[in-house]
């Protein structure tokens, strides 16, 4: 047993570009950091990626993934 987090963010879409570009370079499909995300467009333009009730450990391969794409916006 252990935790589980509710995951948002709020991007533009240049953020929501690089993210699921990285995203999409990823072979395997289960290692996608957008894998189980909802992602939706909010009336200003915005881009919301959320995820319920998930298992938000550094050590999943999907969520070091996701910590490296916002990595990249930093850039």
């Amino acid at each position: 047993m252990g935790y589980r987090s509710q995951v948002y963010l709020k991007t533009t879409t240049e953020g929501w570009l690089v993210i699921k570009q990285f995203n999409d370079k990823i072979e395997n499909p289960e290692h996608r950091p957008l894998c189980g995300a909802d992602i939706s467009r909010t009336k200003s333009g915005f881009y919301k990626i959320t995820f319920d009730d998930v298992k938000w450990y550094d050590s999943y391969i999907e969520v070091e993934n996701f910590n490296d794409a916002l990595d990249l916006l930093e850039e």
